[in-house]
């Protein structure tokens, strides 16, 4: 199973690059948690004050522990520090996950069956 999350954070443009700086031992700490496959914050570099997170986990367990552990619990306290305009998340549960580069070098937008 892999649990796939995907959201989007607006603060203030002038808040934005201190949050996602301050942020980093929060998301190193995520990281370390069991079913943790990925946790990065990006800068949208088209829109000043955005940040996009990704999110992978093993299962729902682990993302359950997620939610209820220190590192979820301060994340959710240090955005809101900043001056949070909006947000936006979701989360999918994927079937099938493949490369998207075939082994000749060509992306496909198909799966295989």
């Amino acid at each position: 199973m892999t649990i796939l999350i995907a959201a989007r954070i607006d603060v203030p443009p002038e808040a934005r690059q201190q949050l996602l700086k301050d942020a980093v031992p929060l998301i190193e700490a995520a990281l370390a948690e069991a079913g943790c496959r990925e946790y990065a914050w990006t800068a949208d570099l088209n829109k000043p004050g955005r940040i996009h997170v990704i999110e992978e986990w093993a299962d729902e367990k682990s993302l359950q522990a997620h939610f209820e552990g220190q590192p979820y619990l301060q994340m959710r306290d240090h955005i809101g520090s900043r001056g949070l305009n909006d947000a936006w998340s979701h989360k999918y549960l994927i079937a099938k996950a493949e490369p998207v580069y075939d082994p000749t070098g060509v992306p496909r937008a198909r799966f295989s069956t």
